[in-house]
């Protein structure tokens, strides 16, 4: 009977200590993860980085061979940034900014379906992100969707007319590409012009 109470006293006394120890290695456990995010989401960073260069040397490339193998580059070290920002909101499920960045590589490499549903992740924890916000309009428009776009860029208006400019200019460079007889695009076509009209011309693009 001494040996039961002893051992149920015993029991008592080092459960707090067992509960303590098992939520401090949850804790550092968590910080890992956070941590571990946070450094995957810094290398697909790098990644996408080097693809805007390779992306401005193929612009500036003297022969259309040249321009190939810079551009090739360019989506190859999209895709590595896809992994890692990939990885990293694996890591953290509320890293909206990987989820942001993950999304702007997809679209990069036509992954435009992809791209959307990372931008809505995005946008989902932080409505008044303009980055994700501003390239998910130019997403819709990589799969036609005009009328979607234009819902986005009216909420950039308000938000941020620098971006709402950006997108504007992505918008340009699609109807030139584009080159639909369509009247859905012809008016769209139109309708950019008088916004551009409207906010003057674009700032540089900032990622």
């Amino acid at each position: 009977m001494r040996y039961s109470i002893v051992v149920c006293l015993t029991i008592l006394l080092t459960s707090p200590a067992i509960l303590a120890s098992e939520n401090e290695e949850k804790k550092a456990t968590g910080n890992d993860r956070l941590a571990e995010a946070d450094r995957l989401f810094n290398i697909g960073l790098k990644h996408r980085d080097r693809a805007w260069e390779y992306e401005k040397q193929g612009k500036g490339a003297k022969t259309e061979k040249d321009r190939d193998v810079y551009l090739k580059s360019a989506e190859r070290e999209f895709k590595r940034a896809i992994e890692s920002f990939q990885t990293a909101t694996e890591q953290n499920s509320r890293h909206y900014e990987a989820f942001g960045s993950l999304g702007y590589a997809q679209r990069k490499v036509g992954q435009f379906k992809e791209a959307l549903k990372a931008y809505d992740r995005a946008l989902k924890m932080k409505p008044d992100y303009p980055e994700a916000l501003e390239y998910r309009a130019e997403a819709y428009l990589g799969l036609n969707r005009i009328t979607d776009a234009r819902e986005d860029y009216t909420k950039l208006v308000d938000l941020s007319k620098d971006h709402a400019r950006l997108f504007l200019a992505a918008a340009s460079e699609w109807l030139a590409i584009a080159e639909s007889p369509e009247k859905a695009v012809q008016e769209f076509g139109a309708w950019v012009a008088v916004e551009k009209a409207k906010l003057g011309a674009p700032p540089g693009k900032s990622w």
